[in-house]
């Protein structure tokens, strides 16, 4: 979280459990999301590679009964937020 505020207000960082070599970052502003997408980016010192998070397609139908757009994608209170999918 504390290297991407540079960019824009993060709203939510989610790391899965197990690490499995990936993140989601979700900003307030989904230009700011846009125009990283497609970058490589150096966080302390180890390259990631940031694109936008896409839903599983197995379990749409799961995930819109539950209020979310995917697991992959991390959507905040207001509606409007973009995530980002980091992977190291």
């Amino acid at each position: 979280q504390q290297f991407f505020c540079q960019y824009g207000e993060v709203v939510d960082v989610f790391i899965p459990k197990p690490f499995r070599a990936f993140a989601f970052v979700t900003f307030a502003d989904d230009k700011v999301a846009q125009s990283l997408c497609g970058e490589d980016l150096i966080i302390k010192g180890i390259s990631v590679h940031i694109s936008n998070a896409e839903p599983k397609h197995n379990s749409n139908r799961q995930l819109e009964r539950s209020g979310r757009f995917g697991v992959h994608l991390i959507s905040n209170v207001y509606g409007r937020s973009t995530s980002l999918k980091v992977v190291l």
